[in-house]
C-alpha cells in the first residue's frame, strides 16, 4: 500500500483547489505553490546518507517529517502529485549548465506535461536558476517571473535550452530533449551525484526557497543570504543560529544525527 496522500501532499504545500478553474491555471498554481513551500536542500547527501528514489521514502521525508529534497527526490514526488490530478506527465533527464558555461552530463530531472495540445516546462527542484511556475515550450518567447526572465531556445537534435536573465546579468542554465528517461536512468544519476567526492552536493552547502513575496532565501555552506528584489542580507552560519534559521525561514527541522553533522561542519569555519 503506497503512502501518497494527494491532501496531505496539498496541505503541505498550502494549495486549495479552486472551482472553474482551467487545467492550465491549476498547474501553474500547484508548481508555484511546491516552489514557495519546499525548500532544495541537499543536507542527506552532504552528511553522507544515502538518497532513496523510492516513492514512498521521498513523501515521507518531504511532505511528512517535513522536510525538502534536490532535483531527483523533489521531481519525482512532484511528478507523482501531477499524475494523481490527472496530468500527462513525461520524465525528462537533462543536462544542467553551471555558471560558468560548462554542460554537465545528464544529472538534472525535469517533467514535461502536455495539456491542451502545448507542453510545458515542469522543474521544482532546480538549485541556481530555476523557475517558480512551469515555462510553456515556445521558443524564442520571454516568460517573465518576478524579476526574472526565461526563454527557450531550440537546438539541434530535438534538444532545448532554457536562457535566464535578471537586470544586467544572463546565463544558459539546462538543456533537455524531449523524450523520457528510464526509472533507472535517475538511479545511476542520483547514485552519480549523492556518493562522488567531487560532486557539489557532497562538496557544498546548499538550500535554496522562494516566497509568495519574491524573497529568495538561500544558504551556501556557512552563509544565509536573502534577497529582496536585489537587497542583499547576508549572515553567517553557525552552530548556534543554524536550526533557527531552516525552521523560520524553509520550515523544516533537521533530524537529530543530520543537526548535530551540520553544526559539526559550520563549528569548523571558526576556527
Amino acid at each position: 500500500m503506497t503512502m501518497f496522500d494527494l491532501r496531505r501532499y496539498w496541505d503541505r504545500i498550502g494549495f486549495i483547489p479552486r472551482e472553474g478553474e482551467s487545467r492550465e491555471e491549476q498547474l501553474i498554481r500547484v508548481h508555484r505553490c511546491h516552489s514557495q513551500a519546499i525548500p532544495f536542500e541537499n543536507f542527506t547527501v552532504f552528511c553522507g546518507q544515502p538518497v532513496t528514489l523510492d516513492t514512498d521514502a521521498i513523501f515521507d521525508k518531504i511532505v511528512c517529517q517535513p522536510r525538502g529534497g534536490y532535483c531527483f527526490e523533489m521531481n519525482q514526488l512532484f511528478c507523482d502529485l501531477l499524475v494523481a490530478m490527472g496530468y500527462a506527465v513525461t520524465p525528462v533527464g537533462c543536462r544542467p549548465i553551471t555558471v560558468t558555461g560548462e554542460t554537465r552530463p545528464l544529472t538534472h530531472r525535469i517533467n514535461l506535461v502536455e495539456l491542451n495540445g502545448r507542453i510545458w516546462v515542469c522543474d521544482v527542484g532546480l538549485g541556481t536558476g530555476g523557475w517558480t511556475e512551469p515555462l510553456l515550450l515556445e521558443t524564442g518567447r520571454p516568460q517573465i517571473q518576478g524579476d526574472e526572465t526565461f526563454v527557450i531556445q531550440a537546438e539541434a537534435h530535438d534538444w532545448f535550452r532554457v536562457d535566464w536573465s535578471r537586470g544586467e546579468r544572463s546565463r544558459s542554465v539546462l538543456r533537455f530533449p524531449l523524450a523520457a528517461a528510464q526509472p533507472g536512468d535517475f538511479v545511476m544519476a542520483n547514485y552519480f551525484l549523492s556518493t562522488r567526492a567531487d560532486s557539489v552536493f557532497t562538496q557544498s552547502l546548499m538550500c535554496k526557497r522562494p516566497d509568495a513575496d519574491g524573497r529568495m532565501f538561500t544558504i551556501h555552506n556557512n552563509h544565509f543570504r536573502i534577497d529582496e528584489a536585489g537587497v542583499i542580507t547576508e549572515t553567517d552560519l553557525t552552530p548556534d543560529n543554524f536550526e533557527e534559521i531552516l525552521k523560520e525561514y524553509f520550515g523544516i527541522v533537521l533530524p537529530g544525527e543530520l543537526a548535530a553533522r551540520v553544526g559539526e561542519y559550520l563549528g569548523g569555519f571558526g576556527k
